[in-house]
């Protein structure tokens, strides 16, 4: 999926919650962008068609309390006044790269959910994860694809039901021990070179 698609169809997803939010608390998984840059452009009619039909597929009477205010400035904001109601969502994968904007919606949208798997892109380094993962004591998968060097403060209580992880060697190091890990995806550093896995670990 390209970016502008990606952005497109997040941003269509924002303004259905926005008319439903009787629809968030419904939400077990999702797979997508966290945040909007800007104003994604249109699709094509058909496709916007299809999307639309699929999201308001199941349709249910809208409660008492009004819309969710999609309109606020920035889409860190955005995002959060959808996210923060989404409190049973098990699986949870961004795929859009975060940079600082990420901290504040991140320590806002994860406390409320309780993960059992948690996938994310790149973060800048001022995205502290430790605590994050502190707050999900029943989170089974990981998935870091362009995160790495920031787990030196995990604690050994810390996600005490990890058994999949995806990261580079040297987070694997610091993560795995004292863990029930039995999957581990490897993701390859240009710094590990020749070094083979029981080496690092």
């Amino acid at each position: 999926m390209t970016t502008s698609r990606l952005y497109y169809r997040t941003h269509l997803l924002h303004r259905t919650l926005s008319d439903r939010p009787d629809l968030i608390s419904l939400i077990v998984s999702y797979r997508g962008a966290l945040m909007i840059p800007n104003e994604p452009g249109p699709l094509k009619p058909k496709a916007t068609e299809r999307l639309k039909s699929r999201l308001l597929r199941k349709q249910m009477p809208s409660p008492s309390w009004g819309k969710i205010p999609v309109t606020e400035t920035g889409p860190d904001r955005r995002s959060v006044s959808i996210f923060v109601k989404a409190v049973n969502v098990r699986e949870l994968e961004f795929m859009d790269w975060g940079s600082e904007p990420f901290d504040e919606p991140l320590r806002a949208i994860l406390p409320k959910m309780s993960l059992i798997s948690f996938s994310l892109p790149y973060l800048a380094d001022s995205v502290k994860l430790c605590p994050l993962l502190r707050a999900q004591p029943e989170l089974e998968h990981l998935g870091l694809s362009g995160v790495s060097g920031r787990f030196r403060d995990l604690k050994e209580t810390d996600i005490p039901r990890l058994n999949s992880l995806k990261a580079t060697l040297k987070d694997a190091a610091v993560i795995v021990p004292g863990r029930p890990v039995e999957k581990f995806y490897h993701l390859l550093e240009d710094s590990e070179g020749e070094q083979t896995l029981d080496e690092r670990l």
